[in-house]
């Protein structure tokens, strides 16, 4: 397959090709310090990482700039057809152009039918990260507000009620698939939190990456229904894998329960079961742009420990 058009201005010099087993030190260590030194301290730690978490790193690639290796990404497969983009430092302005072809040249290397989605997440002030990823072909998505706060115990724990009615909690099983794809769907119609994400995955890839969060326990994945079957609400929690806490993996209201405050007693729940668990905090990401859901988490006591910017391409 032919690369996308490049940027403007490219490096005379410059080639692009994808990493084999005798540069992929090399290649690393440029992706990891934006050095080329195979033998600097930050690789061993990485393919220790990749080879402990079975991380595909057959997607490295790297440009030249003449004889020199000046940047170099990766692409790594995740779960509901999604994958992730690094890149290499881009420490001035002059590699803006040559990472964002990179970038262009490992994209038009995707099998579109395996991978629907490629995201990347920065770091506050990356701006020249950003423009090279913005130049490879990757689109804004959101600002992430990342939150958290200790669990809480709410005594006693008020049943889930929607206009009086006490609503019945379903808990993932396969054959409950159905009614967590629905609920799911219904909660994202008129959604203030990455809209930008609707339509470009099917429902069960959608439900396999909220699996692929944190570890996954059935009991902690719940639709509540009202008495004509329909659902109300989901809230979907994981125990971290990278810190003692659990992590909000989704959270939804469908339109026919909004306005009666169904979102904050889910949150109520969600906190009452970490601190149940022993789980320390209750961690979450949100778009900044989602001023209520902002304003809810706010109220209950969240506050937001870091914020980064999100971007996506669609192949």
């Amino acid at each position: 397959m032919s690369p996308p058009a490049s940027p403007t201005n490219p490096a005379p010099t410059a080639r692009f090709e994808r990493v084999g087993q005798a540069l992929q030190r090399d290649a690393l260590s440029v992706l990891l310090t934006g050095q080329r030194n195979p033998d600097d301290p930050a690789v061993a730690p990485f393919l220790a990482f990749a080879q402990q978490n079975s991380l595909d790193l057959s997607g490295l690639w790297v440009a030249w700039d003449g004889r020199r290796l000046a940047a170099s990404t990766l692409i790594v497969p995740g779960v509901g057809k999604t994958a992730m983009l690094f890149l290499s430092p881009v420490g001035s302005h002059g590699r803006v152009s040559l990472s964002g072809q990179l970038i262009a040249w490992a994209l038009s290397e995707v099998d579109a039918v395996k991978i629907r989605l490629i995201q990347t997440l920065l770091e506050q002030g990356q701006n020249l990260q950003q423009r090279a990823f913005e130049a490879g072909g990757f689109r804004f998505l959101a600002e992430l507000a990342y939150m958290q706060r200790p669990g809480k115990v709410f005594a006693p724990l008020p049943p889930v009620t929607l206009d009086g009615e006490i609503l019945t909690p379903v808990h993932w099983s396969e054959s409950a698939r159905p009614v967590f794809s629905q609920a799911i769907s219904e909660s994202y119609e008129g959604t203030q939190d990455c809209p930008g994400l609707l339509g470009l995955r099917e429902m069960d890839d959608i439900i396999a990456g909220h699996m692929a969060t944190g570890r996954f326990d059935p009991a902690h994945w719940t639709v509540w229904r009202d008495g004509l079957g329909r659902p109300a609400g989901v809230l979907l929690l994981a125990e971290s894998t990278g810190n003692a806490g659990f992590e909000l993996v989704y959270l939804g209201v469908s339109p026919h329960a909004r306005g009666q405050g169904l979102s904050k007693v889910l949150m109520r729940y969600a906190l009452d079961l970490t601190h149940k668990h022993g789980r320390g905090d209750l961690f979450l990401a949100v778009d900044d742009r989602n001023t209520p859901a902002l304003r809810l988490y706010q109220g209950l006591g969240f506050r937001v420990s870091i914020r980064k910017t999100a971007l996506i391409y669609t192949p």
